[in-house]
């Protein structure tokens, strides 16, 4: 048997001393539930639950949630049960276990289950009692620091699973020391030659600037002092993942803050003042201040943040400037409040009110059955983008999404608000409810007088989480049997009176289905029945290509690959009629015919061509510019205009004017159906003797 680990136990009874004897009983009978297991490593397999309880205890967390990080996988692992450890530990430490076991109702036999499936269990199991979570993260933690004795194909898996989840859960809940640690371990593993990279240069770095480094601290030091604050300063090279990332968004040459200092201050108004301080006596980057006390992250989360230089600009700096326990928080995030952690608490009456994961977690499972999409939708509301807006009378409103909507300001008003808006006033000004917010924008959201119901259109303006759970909880309480069969008459009746079967409408909705975001055809029955959607947008690519159908009908032209182009115009660039040689250019109104010799078509730079040709049949009339230079003799005017009416040539336009004192000009717009027409017009014009010059010409 492994021998007991008495450094673990001597830190239990320093940490834990009302209750170090549970503790260590419990870390006695893991040790003996696991032994002669071995890890991946060929260690006993008592080091992994452990270092996760070493972990948890370095995180501040009650007693109980130690005891739970040693058992965390007898259950699972050995022939031990939940009711042993329940009538050994008592009821919380066997509801721990059972939430980092992954252990929930779901029917699925655990050698079926997917990989999505296994997730959604660990999801549902850790919203019941949010200290799951930090052991599933201490779990994860120490799994990480020891991926080496994985498989490469594993490594990758894991380490790829740990940044889509893990990370966002802790920085979601502020445990800023596990998020940490798991960025650099992931981003180690994922991208090693990277992180060697960023790892060579940023120690050489630090090594060539360490007496600089020391100077500033110095500097910092001394302006708490010689304004009687009681702070400290703290420094440390920033992380390479965050470097990293800077590089990906920025560049190298935009990186800020290589190096990081730490300022604590007694008070809120001392980080402000020390904030004013700093500016005075070191240049800063414009742009770079980040007031977090007055506007906290959603994690709670809060610090003054300044980026300086030196007076000679040779060093650029951050500083972050917060008191003990802002910094307390930011460390240990929801943690830090485990004041008591070794007293017996009722946990759920003063913590609960924390658990935001656990709101996240029941809202999606009582939505969504899938288990891919349940995983989709949890990354998404783990999302750390958050923009702060305000009513009219300055209640901040925090929307979850760094591009949110006014409705996305609607919903999180009030449900209620949301599914009756109809428009929304931005700062003052009118605006509709899919214009996006900035920071600081002050809302008022416009509602019907009578009750409306959402539009499917609104999947595609909400930004937040939250205002699309409630848009589709509405169409999944409407969606009845009365408002399917509603909807499916509306739309047959419809379709009967375009001449079209249920067929011809079958073939355009996987493109509906997407582009409304229906799960089924029963979906868009309802939505159809209670006014969510309308006939009309449900039918427009019929619609289109009705439309489509009667212009290629009616049109002259026959143009090849033009499916999905309406529209076809003659521009008076060289006035195309049958006979001339021509092409279609396609144009942001739909498609041009020009002559193959047209001279803006070298103009035009790169644009797609087509070919077309003309329909045998066509009988259209086509205008064209004629421009005729003669004599200007007495009735000669007359003389033309009997022509044109003998050969039954309709004029639209006229122009006329003096050419010398011999000559007049005409400039006349004439209707014919195609070149030979016209050929034969300006032969028969030529007989007049007056006629000096007669040609086709093109504005």
């Amino acid at each position: 048997m492994v021998e007991v680990n008495n450094e673990f136990i001597n830190e239990v009874r320093n940490n834990y001393p009302k209750n170090a004897e549970k503790i260590i009983e419990a870390y006695l009978f893991a040790m003996k539930s696991h032994d002669g297991i071995l890890r991946k490593s060929g260690e006993p397999y008592i080091i992994h639950p452990l270092s996760v309880a070493r972990i948890l205890m370095q995180n501040n967390m009650d007693y109980s949630t130690i005891m739970a990080g040693l058992l965390h996988d007898v259950v699972e692992d050995t022939d031990v049960t939940l009711d042993d450890i329940r009538e050994k530990f008592g009821d919380t430490v066997a509801k721990l276990v059972d939430g980092v076991t992954k252990i929930d109702n779901l029917t699925l036999e655990k050698e079926n289950l997917t990989e999505s499936d296994s997730i959604k269990r660990l999801l549902l199991a850790m919203g019941d009692d949010i200290r799951v979570i930090f052991i599933k993260l201490a779990d994860r933690l120490h799994n990480m620091r020891t991926i080496q004795f994985l498989s490469r194909e594993k490594q990758i898996k894991m380490a790829n699973e740990t940044n889509e989840l893990f990370i966002p859960i802790a920085e979601r809940i502020g445990i800023r020391k596990i998020r940490s640690e798991l960025q650099e371990l992931t981003f180690n593993c994922l991208f090693p030659e990277d992180y060697l990279k960023i790892k060579s240069s940023v120690d050489k770095n630090f090594e060539k600037e360490k007496e600089q480094i020391g100077e500033i601290e110095t500097a910092l030091s001394s302006i708490l002092k010689e304004n009687s604050i009681d702070g400290y300063v703290v420094d440390w090279p920033e992380r390479y993942y965050s470097i990293y990332k800077k590089m990906q968004s920025k560049g190298m040459g935009k990186v800020y803050g290589l190096i990081l200092f730490k300022i604590i201050v007694p008070t809120e108004l001392d980080c402000y003042k020390m904030l004013g301080l700093l500016h005075k006596t070191f240049n800063h980057i414009p742009g770079q201040i980040k007031d977090f006390i007055s506007a906290p992250k959603p994690n709670g989360y809060k610090s003054l943040h300044t980026v300086l230089m030196t007076k000679d600009n040779s060093i650029i700096f951050k500083v972050m400037i917060r008191t003990s326990e802002m910094d307390k928080v930011c460390e240990y995030g929801i943690s830090s409040l485990w004041n008591d952690k070794d007293a017996d608490i009722n946990f759920y009456e003063r913590f609960e009110k924390y658990n935001v994961f656990k709101n996240i977690v029941l809202s999606e499972k009582d939505e969504i059955n899938n288990s891919d999409l349940f995983i989709d939708a949890i990354k998404t509301d783990l999302a750390s983008n958050s923009t702060w807006t305000f009513t009219p009378k300055f209640k901040p409103i925090c929307l979850n999404s760094d591009k949110p909507t006014a409705i996305d300001f609607a919903y999180a008003v009030h449900t209620y608000i949301g599914h009756n808006a109809i428009s929304a006033i931005i700062n003052g000004k009118k605006a509709s409810i899919g214009s996006t917010l900035s920071p600081g924008d002050v809302v008022e959201i416009v509602v019907s007088d009578t009750n409306k119901s959402p539009s499917r259109n609104w999947l595609q303006v909400a930004k937040t989480p939250y205002a699309r759970r409630q848009i589709r909880d509405y169409f999944l309480q409407n969606t009845t049997e009365e408002n399917i069969k509603l909807g499916k008459q509306e739309l047959l009746e419809e379709l009967k009176k375009m001449n079209h079967t249920f067929d011809d409408f079958m073939f355009y909705y996987g493109k509906i289905e997407k582009e409304f975001d229906f799960t089924n055809i029963d979906d868009m029955f309802a939505s159809l029945g209670y006014k969510s959607v309308t006939l009309n947008q449900i039918l427009k690519h019929l619609i289109i290509e009705d439309t489509r159908s009667k212009i290629q009908k009616s049109s002259p032209v026959e143009i090849e690959n033009s499916k999905g182009f309406l529209n076809v115009s003659f521009p008076k660039c060289c006035s195309a009629i049958p006979g001339d040689e021509i092409v279609g250019v396609i144009s942001k109104n739909g498609i041009a015919i020009h002559t193959k010799n047209c001279a803006n078509l070298a103009k035009m730079g790169k644009v797609i061509v087509l070919n077309a040709k003309w329909k045998q049949d066509t009988k259209q009339d086509f205008n064209v510019n004629l421009k005729i230079v003669a004599k200007d003799k007495v009735g000669f005017a007359g003389k033309l205009f009997e022509l044109l009416s003998a050969e039954n040539i309709n004029v639209s336009k006229i122009e006329a004017k003096r050419q010398g004192s011999d000559d007049c000009e005409f400039k006349l717009t004439v209707c014919v159906k195609n070149v030979d027409e016209l050929d034969s017009l300006i032969q028969k014009t030529k007989t007049l003797e007056e006629i000096k010059i007669i040609t086709r010409t093109f504005e």
